[in-house]
């Protein structure tokens, strides 16, 4: 029998725990969608960008994305309809639609540094996810929630080591899973060279 074609597409080429001063490729999910940011991708000449990889039949080999204001994220949540992240001192609203996203707006929080229990600490798939930083196996596989009856989504991290006992090369993809548990797309959203902390 004829194995099903993969596509693979790559999507940028630059974890899961607090955000860090300076640190980028935090996400969240919902059933409808994947959003993820990158800040300083040299791909991305230093914009702030936010992806949408929508599931079911709007799934698409090139998410979708939106410029964002410049800032930390220190939380980021998804719903059905759209994407909140929170800066320092503003909570922004991104709108997803199953053909469009757009900026809403953004809010003031109460008091800078001061956020919701349930916006803290978002996950993160690249160079500061515990896959990254040898917190987890070397290989860690989430499987995402999804209203697609056809396919199920699993985010891939992987970790490899070099011949720097410094350095660790870390790719993250989305693959796109049958019925069978047949691979039939696989997106690939991060790879890069990570330094390590190894001490002295």
């Amino acid at each position: 029998m004829l194995k099903p074609p993969i596509f693979v597409c790559a999507v940028l080429a630059a974890g899961m725990g607090p955000a860090y001063a300076d640190s980028d490729g935090y996400f969240c999910s919902s059933p409808n969608f994947l959003a993820y940011e990158f800040s300083f991708s040299k791909e991305q000449a230093n914009q702030h960008k936010l992806y949408i990889v929508r599931f079911g039949e709007a799934f698409s080999a090139r998410p979708s994305s939106i410029q964002i204001p410049d800032f930390q994220v220190h939380g980021m949540t998804c719903t059905g309809t759209g994407v909140e992240l929170l800066g320092w001192e503003k909570k922004y609203l991104v709108n997803v639609s199953a053909t469009a996203i757009s900026l809403a707006g953004e809010t003031r929080l109460p008091a800078p540094g001061r956020f919701p229990d349930d916006h803290r600490n978002p996950p993160n798939l690249a160079g500061w996810s515990p896959v990254t930083r040898g917190a987890m196996p070397k290989e860690y596989t989430s499987k995402l929630d999804s209203h697609d009856p056809a396919y199920r989504y699993e985010l891939r991290i992987k970790r490899q080591d070099t011949r720097n006992r410094c350095e660790s090369t870390v790719e993250t993809t989305l693959a796109r899973v049958g019925q069978h548990g047949e691979t039939r797309e696989r997106l690939l959203i991060y790879k890069n060279r990570v330094s390590m902390e190894c001490g002295e």
